[in-house]
Order: structure tokens, then C-alpha cells, then sequence
């Protein structure tokens, strides 16, 4: 079959047309998977965030524990310190006594208050030893924490900068989409923009007069239109069929 020169001319435009919408739908691509692996990374960066708070939480708990301890201690102290302020207040009082009988009675109430305090000594001193077990606890657990803390932050400030990047490539996509636009119909363009939120695929080769995604058979007038138009929906799918040119 010989072709007039327009009509070669024609064919070419054709293909041209086609090429050019080939190249929109990849570039398309391209941005729709720069915009999954931002996403991905800002999934990652709330994932990382919520292991940051649940670490700030399991921090609190010894913290929790040692001030507790800390503060029972100190209530211990105060408890310590009344009771030898009262055996040195009796000692004192026991000397200025009138009487053996007085004295007697002044003694055994400082042995009283003595035994009292030798036992709120000795609570002390168990709960300092507490204290200080609970205190290097902490420490070994705040230096784990310390260093999964600077490792979390660490990852999100990747995942950041992954996402700035990203927001810039899709921005600069965006500009240059418009130059990727030329020369094609704007029916080609108008069906396709309501299809590529769809259809991740949405243009596919003619496999042996066959659609290659969904294998609808066509007829011959339609293989006939392709060859004519350069670019024919699919019948079953609505994806859109070219013939391959390369």
C-alpha cells in the first residue's frame, strides 16, 4: 500500500503526537513515584516520632521511681534529724534535774527516743542504699536512652531532608509538565487526566491486535482507527492503545 506524501506527513504527526503523549504519561509517572517515596518517608517520620515519644515514656518510669525514692528518703532525714534534736534537748533538760527519781525517768526517756532514732537510722541508711541502686539504674538506662534518642533523631532528620528533596523534584515536575503537554490533542489530554488517578498503567502497546494489559481482542475498523489516530481507548479497560513505533 503506497502512501501520498501528505499522508506520510500525516503519519508522522501522528507519531509525533503519540511520542509526545508517551512521554507525558512517563513523566507523570515519574512524579507519582517521587510522590509515593515522600509519603513513605513522611510515614516513616511519624513512625520514628511515636518510638521517640514511647522512649521519652519508658524514661519516665525509673525517673518516676528514683524521685519517689528520693523523696522518702528526705522524709526519712527530717524524721532523723527530730529525733536527735529530741535526745539532745532531754540530754539537756536531763542535767538540770532536782532529783534521782527525775533523773531516772529522764534516762529512760532518752534511751526511749535513742532506740527510736537508732531504728529511723537504720530505715535511712536502707533506704539510701535504695536510692543509689535506683540511681545507677537510671544512669545505665539514660545512657540507652541517650543513644537510641540521638539515633531516632538522627533517621528523622534523613527522612526530612528526603522529603524537602522530594518536594522540590515534584515541584520542579510541575513546572516542566506544561512543556510535556505540547502537540498533544486536548481530547487525548482531556481523557487521560480523568484516567491517571485510575490507572497507575493507563496507556499500553497492541499485542498482536490485542489490548497488552486486559488481552480485549479488537476488531479490525479498530485496529484500522488506531493506525489512523495513533491513539484509541480500549474497549474492556478504556486504557489507552498505541502501536509501538520503535
Amino acid at each position: 500500500m503506497f502512501f501520498t506524501s501528505a499522508q506520510n506527513e500525516e503519519k508522522k504527526m501522528n507519531e509525533q503526537k503519540l511520542k509526545n503523549f508517551i512521554a507525558l504519561v512517563t513523566f507523570d509517572q515519574n512524579l507519582t513515584d517521587i510522590a509515593q517515596k515522600m509519603q513513605k518517608s513522611e510515614q516513616i517520620i511519624e513512625k520514628l516520632q511515636k518510638q521517640l515519644q514511647q522512649l521519652d515514656q519508658d524514661l519516665s518510669n525509673p525517673l518516676s521511681k528514683k524521685h519517689d525514692l528520693e523523696k522518702q528518703l528526705h522524709e526519712q532525714e527530717i524524721k532523723v534529724k527530730e529525733l536527735q534534736d529530741q535526745e539532745s534537748h532531754l540530754i539537756a533538760s536531763s542535767q538540770l534535774v532536782a532529783t534521782s527519781q527525775e533523773y531516772e525517768a529522764a534516762n529512760k526517756e532518752i534511751d526511749r527516743v535513742k532506740f527510736n532514732r537508732d531504728q529511723q537510722e537504720q530505715k535511712m541508711v536502707q533506704m539510701m542504699n535504695k536510692v543509689a541502686a535506683v540511681e545507677k539504674e537510671y544512669q545505665a538506662f539514660y545512657q540507652t536512652y541517650q543513644t537510641e534518642q540521638q539515633k531516632i533523631i538522627a533517621l528523622i532528620e534523613q527522612e526530612k531532608n528526603l522529603v524537602q528533596d522530594f518536594n522540590k523534584q515534584m515541584q520542579q515536575f510541575q513546572l516542566d509538565r506544561q512543556s510535556k503537554m505540547i502537540e498533544i490533542p486536548q481530547e487525548w489530554l482531556n481523557t487521560y487526566e480523568t484516567m491517571r488517578g485510575r490507572d497507575g498503567n493507563p496507556d499500553v502497546p497492541v499485542y498482536q491486535d490485542s489490548c497488552s494489559a486486559c488481552f480485549y481482542f479488537m476488531a479490525a475498523r479498530d485496529i484500522q482507527l488506531l493506525k489512523n489516530q495513533g491513539l484509541l481507548q480500549c474497549k474492556d479497560c478504556y486504557r489507552f492503545l498505541y502501536h509501538d513505533f520503535q
